[in-house]
């Protein structure tokens, strides 16, 4: 195939981001685990892509609510949080993902850059996101978060359903 670009390249072969990129490799294991796409039919992969793409762009929306939150609770309409607590979870947060990062690069293999070695930094950004949509549900961000989650849980699905036909 001369000139496909590198992921349709993949995609195609169900060698989706399996190597040593760790952006890659973490947005696949949080959103396919382990999974072997190898099995899976064209349409299939494109499927579980949609799932890897979405679940980005949750992870990416759920970030941006926390550093509102816990920057500028109190000058927008989020809530207002004790700065001791703020700073807590800043630190936690930021804490867990450089150690994330640094144990990635320090032992550079496919397997040490697995979504599992970070799954506690997900409750930062669910926790303040639950704060913020709690605080103001009636917000067009809240709307565009949930038509985000909804599309996620429906990609699982299909996703779920691909693979139970692949194997």
């Amino acid at each position: 195939m001369p000139n496909v670009p590198g992921i349709i390249k993949n995609l195609l072969h169900g060698s989706l981001g399996y190597g040593e990129n760790v952006w890659v490799q973490l947005f696949r294991t949080a959103a396919l685990g382990e999974c072997d796409m190898s099995t899976f039919p064209v349409w299939g992969k494109l499927i579980a892509l949609a799932m890897m793409g979405i679940a980005f762009l949750v992870a990416i929306w759920a970030f941006v609510l926390m550093i509102r939150v816990l920057l500028f609770g109190k000058k927008q309409d989020f809530p207002v949080l004790d700065m001791g607590i703020r700073c807590f979870l800043l630190i936690a947060y930021a804490v867990l993902f450089i150690s994330y990062i640094n144990f990635c690069y320090n032992f550079p293999h496919q397997c040490t850059m697995n979504f599992r070695y970070m799954v506690l930094t997900v409750l930062f950004p669910a926790v303040t996101t639950g704060l913020a949509i709690g605080r103001v549900p009636e917000k067009k961000w809240t709307k565009v978060f949930s038509w985000l989650t909804i599309a996620y849980a429906i990609v699982s699905v299909l996703t779920i359903i691909v693979w139970c036909i692949a194997v």
